[in-house]
């Protein structure tokens, strides 16, 4: 009797350190935001092709538009500024680019599929490329100067994110893969963003898992959005002729982008062909899901597919709608 006693108060005491780092407050609030304005050209009615990646900083939007096969330049007030880059090979061109970061005022893209970091000044006059001794699918800016990439194995034992120097040395590996990290097609791709903390977000968009890296490369916090109770009513919930369509599958067919602004990580996410909702995560002290943020278009396109995201310091949310090609613009709540 006494054993047991001691044994429940050891597995009580476990529980209550654990507990409080992967619990989190299942009050999740929905809300509907409408756009404050849009647009679909810029430069003279050039028409904006397929928006593959948006971010900005300090005043500066940067659109990598797949059509045109630039990277469209704006200011804070959405007017033109310029283009960056051009079709081709060499120096300050264009090949296959996939992701675009700004930090600290310096515009970096992945291009060439992958196997280039090309860097950029904030006027997008070209700077440096830096070529990179492997290919991956997304990559995030260190405070300290390295970037972060999620490894793109062959081999499922390796580490699951890379941090290198420009000049190609690995200077750090962490984190695992899982059989859960394969579950689904297309599970090898993942995104990674870093918050205000310095702290690696790592993003599965398939699954899809989010995972929290402290800065030594200690997993922080993990979590999958599919076992989230409050998210897969929601989906449940949109569409009464979608209803049981949506109980014999996955309550989101996937993460479609990402950004993080200050302490909150935003996930644009699609069900079916209709509903575009913006999931959004409290990143600090750990991983929360707070709010969703259903997204409107205009009278003429009520529903919106979320394709690229990115959230500005004047607390605007930018979202390319893959239906329309439209670009919308949100007043975020200002509790976010």
């Amino acid at each position: 009797m006494r054993v047991r006693n001691i044994r429940y108060f050891i597995v009580s005491f476990m529980v209550i350190l654990i507990l409080p780092q992967y619990a989190w407050n299942s009050s999740i609030k929905i809300r509907s935001l409408q756009p404050s304005h849009s647009f679909n050209t810029v430069a003279d009615s050039v028409f904006i092709g397929y928006v593959g990646s948006i971010v900005a900083d300090d005043g500066r939007i940067y659109l990598r538009d797949d059509g045109l096969k630039k990277i469209i330049m704006l200011n804070e007030r959405f007017s033109f500024l310029g283009y960056i880059g051009q079709p081709g090979l060499g120096p300050g061109e264009l090949h296959s680019p996939l992701r675009l970061r700004v930090h600290d005022k310096t515009l970096y893209i992945y291009n060439k599929a992958g196997t280039t970091i090309d860097i950029y000044a904030e006027n997008g006059n070209f700077v440096h490329s830096y070529p990179l001794p492997f290919q991956s699918t997304d990559f995030a800016v260190g405070t300290d100067s390295v970037l972060y990439f999620p490894a793109y194995p062959q081999d499922r034992k390796s580490a699951k994110i890379w941090g290198a120097t420009l000049s190609g040395e690995i200077v750090e590996k962490f984190g695992s893969y899982s059989k859960d990290d394969f579950k689904y097609p297309g599970g090898r791709w993942q995104e990674l963003a870093q918050d205000a903390q310095g702290d690696i977000i790592s993003i599965m968009v398939s699954e899809p898992v989010i995972e929290k890296y402290a800065g030594n490369g200690q997993l922080v916090d993990r979590i999958n959005l599919r076992g989230i109770q409050e998210l897969a009513a929601y989906w449940h919930s949109l569409d009464v002729k979608r209803r049981e369509a949506a109980a014999n599958r996955s309550m989101i067919r996937s993460i479609n982008n990402s950004a993080i602004h200050k302490n909150y990580l935003f996930l644009a996410t699609s069900y079916g062909e209709s509903y575009g909702t913006i999931i959004v995560l409290k990143v600090t002290p750990h991983l929360q899901p707070v709010t969703l943020l259903r997204v409107y278009g205009n009278e003429e396109n009520g529903n919106v597919w979320p394709g690229s995201i990115c959230v500005t310091a004047a607390e605007q949310m930018i979202l390319y709608d893959v239906f329309s090609g439209n670009v919308f613009v949100y007043d975020l709540p200002q509790d976010l």
